[in-house]
């Protein structure tokens, strides 16, 4: 009796995945089209329009619809999109249903006025694929791309090359731990009657993050990401050229023992030339403690609620005074941005937020108020030949930044210290400029 009740249950299980996978994938379409349609003024909208559950296996289609606006005018034109749109991709897919959870594999494929330009860069239903696998305790998903070329518009001015794209994403859920990973060697948009181009090299991005606060859309994560790009070139018509040679974005963060979060960002670039500029390199290192991560995520939530609304009548200063009541600290521990003939400026800058400014920030204070509750350290050098080179407005500033003793000569550059503490602001460490009062 006991053998036949468990084959019984086990033949179930797939029929009962099956069940919670439709279920779970609409509940999800449902879900994304609420946030798409947030962000695109309710004119975007993500749908199941057929689903055929069968006993171990399934399949599925889904249509995302995007507004016109959603693409540049010049880029609608030229693909031949209506200022009506819409915009619409297709997902099919085909569901297994296991008694461990299902796994889904299909692909995505552009329809109505993106159909043709798709086409017309070789694009078919093997272009796009999409895999991944739902799991009792764990979710996995994958993005592959082939490469495709060819001209966007029927005319053939605009040509654009993708390279092959690989998106890996696993996230555990019994620990709140996602890991991710995207390779992509880049893509080159070219216009044939013209030297105008966007050029983005190769892409590399790394992640391991466990999730603090909130839920998975939307939360607060600690961990580690890197992202690195090889090259990037904007070349307008008639403009100069705008080129970066590399870019190294680090983040690393962590809870401390009192759950309070720590971390840092590293971030360095090199060859970047901007019209009318020498070419720059640099590199910069901001360091934070102290964060307390559930007021992060109000911080966050009221940011995306009403981002427009002025601090002073908005529900942002609770969020922030639970923030101050820890005492944060900011930490710019090293700015550098030098030419190819190594002139260039530095500086270091630290942030103090004392646990005083909790209860300004509660009882409404604003302006020197809250400036009284701070302690702000910042040195900055610039070497002379910089200065000098500065045009119009900018070197007029900095004349008046010498007048006033802001900025002080060395024998190689010139050097601004300053210098903030309960509302009195000193420069180069001298007497108060001004003593602020409540």
């Amino acid at each position: 009796m006991l053998v036949a009740l468990t084959g019984v249950v086990v033949a179930a299980l797939p029929v009962i995945n099956g069940w919670q996978a439709q279920r779970t994938w609409e509940q999800g379409v449902d879900r994304l089209s609420r946030q798409a349609a947030v962000h695109a003024d309710g004119q975007a909208r993500m749908q199941v329009t057929d689903y055929q559950r069968g006993l171990y296996r399934s399949s599925v289609q889904s249509r995302l619809a995007l507004p016109a606006a959603a693409l540049p005018p010049a880029l609608r034109g030229a693909l031949g999109v209506t200022a009506g749109g819409p915009i619409e991709l297709v997902l099919e897919h085909t569901v297994q249903h296991g008694w461990r959870g299902v796994a889904f594999e299909g692909h995505v494929r552009p329809v109505g006025a993106l159909a043709r330009p798709f086409e017309r860069l070789g694009g078919d239903d093997g272009s796009l694929q999409v895999n991944g696998r739902l799991g009792l305790s764990d979710q996995s998903l994958e993005f592959r791309s082939e490469a495709l070329s060819g001209p966007l518009d029927r005319q053939g001015n605009l040509r654009l090359t993708l390279a092959p794209l690989a998106l890996d994403s696993h996230y555990d859920l019994t620990r709140g731990q996602w890991e991710g990973s995207l390779e992509w060697s880049g893509f080159t948009l070219a216009q044939a009657a013209s030297d105008a181009m966007l050029r983005l090299g190769g892409l590399r991005f790394e992640a391991d993050l466990r999730l603090v606060a909130g839920q998975p859309s939307r939360g607060i994560w600690v961990g580690d990401t890197a992202l690195h790009l090889e090259d990037m070139a904007l070349r307008p018509m008639a403009q100069p050229a705008m080129t970066v040679a590399r870019v190294d974005l680090e983040t690393s963060s962590q809870l401390a023992a009192d759950d309070l979060m720590a971390g840092g960002i590293r971030f360095d670039w090199q060859g970047l030339v901007m019209p009318r500029s020498p070419e720059m390199q640099g590199t910069m290192a901001l360091d934070f403690q102290r964060l307390d991560p559930a007021a992060l995520l109000t911080l966050s939530r009221q940011t995306a609620t009403d981002p427009s609304q002025p601090m002073a009548e908005s529900e942002w200063r609770r969020p922030l005074a639970v923030l101050a009541a820890e005492g944060p600290r900011l930490e710019l521990s090293n700015l550098r941005m030098e030419t190819a003939d190594r002139d260039g400026l530095e500086g270091q800058a630290e942030l103090l937020i004392r646990p005083a400014m909790a209860e300004r920030l509660v009882n409404g204070a604003d302006g020197m108020g809250l400036w009284q509750a701070l302690r702000l350290d910042a040195a900055f050098a610039v070497d002379a030949v910089l200065i000098d080179a500065l045009p119009g407005e900018a070197r007029m500033w900095a004349e008046q930044a010498k007048a006033f003793g802001i900025l002080r000569r060395t024998a190689t550059h010139w050097r601004m210290e300053m210098s903030v503490d309960e509302g009195a602001l000193r420069i180069h460490g001298e007497q108060p400029w001004w003593s602020g009062g409540s």
